[in-house]
Formats: structure tokens, C-alpha cells, sequence
């Protein structure tokens, strides 16, 4: 009877650690920690420099994957593009710390954003048009503070109001906080029977 009861708790322990494994591999594996895109090699003359980062952010409560890139131009203006990839390769999306977590984007899928960026001696701005079949509905002005150090571009969104506050001197690293949407404690109560069945539902 003992041994019944000692192979019962460890098989339920063991239930309960496959999931705990899992979102402690999501956490660690989750482009999130950086805000720094890194700089890589660009032939253009006129580009003063090019540079790129992976994040993933979360949107609507679903992890996306983004590639961000950044050219800078000599005439003060540049190219902010956003590579989105909402879907795995099981072609559906998913939501944050699930088992279709584990797996790869499908880049056949992605979504391509360009904005045409201002830039300035600590920020650049770009204006999100939102658009429909009878013209522009919406836009918006987005602001972003930089930072160049070494080979790294740090960026981080500001409001307009704030611009005015910015130092004569070189942006320290706090304005550039580590992006960290993801809690790490989101898997601290995890219900083993919710976990497999939302694993058969993502399954089927």
C-alpha cells in the first residue's frame, strides 16, 4: 500500500514539474530582458548606420515575436521597420507560458511595418497612419529616446512632454529600462489538470 502511495505521489509530482519545466524554459527563452538593438553591416553610403533586435513583446495577451530594425541616414531621417510574426508553425497564435509556446514562428506568416523616422539629437518620431476605404481615420506621433553605445542602439518610448525634460548631456542608461512584460511568477500556481487540458485543446 505504501508503495502504491509513494509511486502515486511521485507520478503527480511529476505532472506538475513537466509544466513548471516548461514556463521556467519560456521565461529564460523570451526575448525580453533587452531594449538594445545591435548594430550590423550595412553597404549604402548614406547610411550612417544600421541595427537590428529580436524582442517579444506581449500583445492582446498573445507573445509575439518582433525584429526591429533601424537605419539611420545622413539627412537626419531613417527607416524604422517592424518584422511581426504573431504565428507559430502549427498556424495559430499563442498565448503566454502555453505548451504552442514551444513552438517556432512561422516567418511565412510575418507582418512588414515602415515608418519613415525623424531624427534627432536624443529621440526620433515617426507618424502611425491608420487608414480605410475612405482615407486616413487616425495618426499618431510615436517618440523614442536613444542611445548609442559601443555597437549597441538603445531605445525606449517617450511621451512629447517629456522630451522638453531631457538632459543637455548624454541619456544615461535610466532611461533605457529593461523590457521585462513577463513574470516569471505566472507559473508559481500552476493547476496540473488545467495545464494538460489546455494542452489537449491545443493539440486538437
Amino acid at each position: 500500500m505504501k508503495k502504491v502511495i509513494k509511486i502515486s505521489i511521485l507520478f503527480f509530482f511529476i505532472l506538475w514539474l513537466i509544466p513548471v519545466i516548461k514556463n521556467i524554459y519560456l521565461y529564460f527563452n523570451y526575448n525580453h530582458f533587452n531594449n538594445a538593438l545591435l548594430k550590423v553591416k550595412d553597404d549604402n553610403p548614406m547610411t550612417i548606420g544600421k541595427w537590428e533586435g529580436k524582442y517579444d513583446p506581449l500583445i492582446d495577451s498573445f507573445d509575439t515575436r518582433q525584429i526591429l530594425t533601424i537605419y539611420h541616414y545622413k539627412d537626419s531621417t531613417g527607416l524604422f521597420v517592424i518584422k511581426e510574426l504573431p504565428y507559430r508553425i502549427n498556424k495559430s497564435i499563442a498565448e503566454l507560458y502555453s505548451w504552442t509556446s514551444l513552438l517556432p514562428f512561422d516567418d511565412k506568416r510575418a507582418n512588414f511595418y515602415k515608418y519613415k523616422i525623424n531624427v534627432k539629437k536624443d529621440y526620433f518620431y515617426y507618424i502611425i497612419k491608420i487608414k480605410s476605404d475612405y482615407g486616413i481615420i487616425h495618426q499618431d506621433t510615436i517618440y523614442n529616446v536613444y542611445k548609442i553605445s559601443n555597437d549597441s542602439l538603445y531605445i525606449n518610448h517617450i511621451e512629447l512632454d517629456d522630451i522638453e525634460k531631457l538632459p543637455n548631456t548624454k541619456l544615461s542608461y535610466s532611461y533605457f529600462d529593461k523590457l521585462n512584460e513577463f513574470d516569471l511568477w505566472d507559473w508559481n500556481y500552476i493547476n496540473p489538470f488545467m495545464e494538460y487540458k489546455n494542452l489537449f485543446k491545443e493539440i486538437f
